[in-house]
Parts: C-alpha cells; structure tokens; sequence
C-alpha cells in the first residue's frame, strides 16, 4: 500500500509537466487521465484497473459536478460516452447511492468537503450552495444520506 501512495505522491503536477519535470507515471487533466494512471499502476505495481460501477452501471465515482452526471445523456456527443457499455446508468440513474469519491469542482473548493460531510452525516439535510441547489442533485444526495443511515444502522 505504501509503494503505490508512494507513486500517487511522486506523481508531477500538471503544471510541472508543462516546465518538463517528469518521473515516469505523470497526472494529466482530460480524457487520458484515468488509462494514463492505469497504465501506471500496472507498470510499477503489476495493479490491474477495473471501472467502478456496481452491479447495475451505476458510477460510484463522481468525475464532475453531480447536476452534470444527473442531467447528461448518452445522446450528448462527448468523450464521457466514448467505450462506456451499454449497461451503463444515465441521467437519474446515472449514480451509485454508495458513491467513493465526489471529483467535481464543486467539492474541491474551501470548506467543500465539510459542507458534504455535513449534508451526508450531519444534521444539514439541505445544500445552500447554488451547483447543489438542482432538484435531481437534491434527490440523489437525499437518496446516498438515506443509504448511509441504514447502514450505520
């Protein structure tokens, strides 16, 4: 576990990459991300990647802001789309109300993750922020609190 937090942390940023600092495995922001750090992962670690959707194609990790995966279809041409199966939720049924991680702008901004911990696990059952105030995400947090409590229950 140590070795591959190790190749995370080693990783250069992307504005390093474009001054030419390189060391091997590398992040990059756009479509080639996620098979750059498989590849990483599989070279310096002999890790194999799988996607992570549970069993009925539902993401469980978020790579945007939630109103775009609750409101994007497979009919938008974009690269989102581009070797997805065909099993693979859309719209309202688009998220796993057992998610991993929320990647989006919106939760990386200062005092996000709090405001999250506190619309999932605290008493705040309503979002004031504006990119959360959308009626699906609204329903689809409500949904992953719910599923939360029942199994801490």
């Amino acid at each position: 576990f140590h070795a591959l937090a190790d190749t995370f942390r080693q990783m250069p940023r992307q504005a390093d990459l474009r001054r030419g600092i390189h060391r091997g495995c590398s992040d990059s922001a756009g479509s080639h991300e996620e098979p750059l750090t498989a590849f990483c992962l599989l070279w310096h670690h002999n890790v194999t990647s799988q996607h992570t959707r549970n069993e009925r194609g539902q993401e469980r990790v978020m790579l945007f802001d939630l109103k775009f995966h609750l409101t994007a279809n497979r009919k938008e041409p974009w690269w989102y789309w581009q070797g997805k199966p065909d099993d693979v939720g859309e719209l309202d049924d688009c998220c796993s109300i057992r998610p991993f991680c929320f990647h989006g702008n919106v939760f990386k901004g200062l005092g996000a993750f709090y405001r999250v911990e506190n619309q999932l696990y605290g008493d705040n059952t309503t979002w004031i922020d504006r990119p959360h105030s959308h009626p699906r995400v609204q329903q689809y947090l409500s949904a992953v609190r719910q599923e939360l409590q029942k199994i801490h229950e």
